[in-house]
């Protein structure tokens, strides 16, 4: 049984708004900056997904453990 790109796209992103909301907290209470931690959460954001979703990808195409 093989997962579509849709179901990584959506693991992905709940995944990634749980672990940005963290990053961003953590962020703001270090630095007290709102800003600083938008910022470094968006980054955070899109580089993770990204790389999520090429790792799930790959994985996809492995046929070990299935």
């Amino acid at each position: 049984m093989k997962e579509s790109k849709q179901r990584s796209i959506i693991k992905g992103l709940s995944y990634r708004f749980m672990a940005t909301f963290a990053t961003m907290s953590v962020t703001y209470a270090f630095t007290s900056d709102i800003s600083s931690a938008f910022h470094i959460g968006l980054a955070d954001f899109v580089v993770k997904l990204i790389l999520y979703f090429t790792n799930e990808r790959i994985w996809a195409r492995v046929r070990w453990g299935y």
